[in-house]
């Protein structure tokens, strides 16, 4: 079984990625980076990738991609140390990933998304057959936190007819390099992840709403 996912999918990603990623920050009086990796829901039809959103959008209507930026600094900045040391996960000695949190953004994407949003518009299931999220690492396997997730995302999507639901990994490990693009341009950054798409690792797998095992997926890129 294999997943046709559209290059323009690729790059609109990367470009909310983009903003995701604050390039220098000076934390513990040193200049870091901070990932935020995005997570992004899938319409799928005949096992290609049809339309997408941001669940930050889902969450927030009024959200600006071009202030990502600023709201990562901002919760930086108002947070009290002994927060950003339970939600700075260290990729090096100067790049962080900042992860779903109760305390600051970018919030409990996902549990919100199920408990606070699906509950009072429905409707919004109907474009959400899958998840996409970003690991900034060589790695694109599913974690035991991830497995776990997913199960349960999945079988909260049961309520909303839907049998199954696809995951999405996508992981780059370069991470230097495209940082260091990521201080530069947009159009530079999203060109160089594009041009450089063998970096890429993908891992897709189907999560069931009943007790059944989880089905390995393959990527076909169009």
């Amino acid at each position: 079984m294999k997943l046709i996912l559209p290059k323009k999918f690729l790059k609109d990603y990367f470009e909310y990625l983009y903003y995701s990623i604050l390039p220098e920050y000076t934390l513990w009086d040193k200049k870091v980076s901070i990932i935020v990796e995005p997570i992004c829901s899938l319409k799928i039809d005949r096992m290609k990738i049809v339309d997408w959103k941001i669940i930050d959008e889902i969450l927030n209507t009024s959200l600006q991609k071009s202030k990502i930026r600023n709201y990562i600094k901002d919760e930086l900045d108002l947070s009290d140390l002994s927060d950003l040391e339970q939600v700075l996960f260290p990729l090096s000695k100067n790049v962080f990933e900042l992860d779903d949190n109760p305390f600051l953004y970018p919030g409990e994407r996902l549990k919100k998304l199920v408990y606070e949003i699906l509950p009072y518009n429905p409707a919004i299931s109907l474009d959400i057959d899958g998840i996409c999220h970003f690991h900034p690492t060589n790695e694109a396997y599913f974690s035991d936190l991830d497995n776990q997730s997913l199960r349960k995302f999945a079988n909260i999507m049961e309520k909303y007819n839907k049998k199954c639901i696809l995951a999405l990994i996508i992981a780059r490990g370069d991470m230097y390099n495209y940082i260091q693009k990521a201080k530069e341009s947009k159009s530079q950054f999203v060109g160089y992840m594009m041009n450089t798409v063998e970096n890429i690792k993908f891992n897709a797998k189907i999560f069931y709403s009943k007790k059944r095992k989880e089905k390995h997926v393959d990527i076909l890129l169009e």
